[in-house]
């Protein structure tokens, strides 16, 4: 494979590009951010002691700020912990999923463990009737998530938990929504929603912080043992500075209004992938988040394709970061193409950041790359 990378890089000429297009796996921290978090490490430098008093205000700030007045905010390292928290800490035996789910989810299927996948619709909508008979066993957990990382789909979330709680009252609904701050607006909650977990690396804010709300009257057993911080449901302390960064992006991504200009910019983009020759987006007729596309590209494979691109300048994904993918694709391309061609696709995912040059760029070097690619 790095073979035909470099021969086709060589008869494409190098490029002296960084175009960064691969927003959904993580950003860019912002300025703003990165200033308050100095601010904040200063504070408390000068009076370590007020550790506890940030972290309380931070947890308010959070629920303020994602519309929530009740509950409580544990502050962890992101969304694979959050599942975990989640997941283990209620000590699910069954837990129900879509192939759409991040692999921090799915990854927990065991003896101890059993994840039941729901199927999905053409247009990546969890099959409801299936669902609600799979509800009908009593699951301990329905996980799912607003938007999918690798290919945009958006859940009607509020549709699958509402059916969760009419079918099984007892059974408690987890949201991964990591993939929506920055990207679109928070709308009201669903009452029948028991967690909800976010991740500032994915919204202009610091890697390794990420915070997991929970609904009043949720009860977890520690994953971690060893101190009695945050209500003893995660010992050890816990990462205030970061917290303070994670605020910080959440209340920019918040107050700004970049979701119209993303979207456009998006379907720039789309309109001239799509005049190169067999290439289709995937889930085109689904809703799809407005910074999103991934594309099937006929014929090419999609890490040959990404890695090349990575080397002219472009940076997209083969795949998600929280899927698994064999040489045969993810599973859930499997799903889509299942008679071959799933590992023949490219994510590309917009921010604020980018502009409408770079978008012209990138789809030219993008046409240049499968052309050489296909006469190979």
């Amino acid at each position: 494979m790095l073979r035909v990378v470099e021969d086709v890089e060589s008869a494409l000429g190098r490029s002296d590009l960084m175009i960064y297009l691969d927003n959904n796996t993580t950003t860019a921290m912002s300025e703003v951010v990165i200033q308050q978090m100095r601010d904040d490490t200063a504070l408390l430098s000068k009076n370590p002691t007020q550790w506890e008093d940030v972290l309380e205000q931070s947890k308010r700030r959070i629920r303020l700020l994602l519309g929530i007045d009740s509950g409580q905010i544990l502050l962890t390292s992101g969304g694979t912990e959050n599942a975990a928290l989640f997941l283990h800490g209620l000590q699910a035996r069954h837990v129900v999923a879509s192939p759409l789910e991040h692999i921090s989810v799915l990854s927990h299927d065991s003896m101890e463990m059993v994840i039941t996948q729901v199927p999905l619709t053409a247009q990546g909508e969890w099959q409801l009737p299936v669902l609600e008979t799979v509800l009908k066993q009593g699951p301990g957990v329905v996980a799912t998530t607003v938007v999918n990382s690798e290919t945009g789909v958006i859940t009607d979330v509020a549709a699958v938990a509402a059916l969760t709680k009419k079918v099984s009252p007892q059974t408690k609904v987890f949201v991964d929504a990591c993939q929506v701050p920055g990207k679109f607006r928070f709308g009201k909650l669903p009452e029948a929603v028991d967690a909800v977990s976010i991740s500032a690396h994915k919204f202009h804010g610091p890697p390794g912080v990420g915070a997991l709300w929970l609904r009043d009257g949720i009860e977890l057993v520690p994953i971690l043992s060893g101190g009695f911080q945050q209500n003893s449901y995660r010992g050890g302390m816990p990462n205030v500075i970061g917290g303070c960064g994670l605020i910080a992006a959440l209340t920019e991504v918040t107050h700004r209004d970049d979701f119209g200009s993303i979207s456009r910019l998006r379907h720039d983009l789309d309109e001239l992938i799509l005049c190169v020759p067999d290439v289709e987006l995937n889930y085109a007729d689904a809703a799809l988040a407005p910074n999103t596309s991934n594309y099937h590209v006929h014929g090419v494979r999609g890490d040959v394709l990404a890695l090349l691109l990575r080397k002219l300048g472009v940076i997209v994904s083969h795949t998600s970061s929280g899927l698994k993918a064999t040489n045969a694709g993810t599973a859930l391309m499997q799903y889509l193409y299942p008679e071959g061609g799933a590992d023949q696709n490219v994510r590309f995912s917009l921010s604020r950041y980018n502009t409408t040059e770079e978008i012209r760029k990138a789809a030219n070097v993008f046409g240049k790359a499968v052309k050489e690619l296909r006469r190979l």
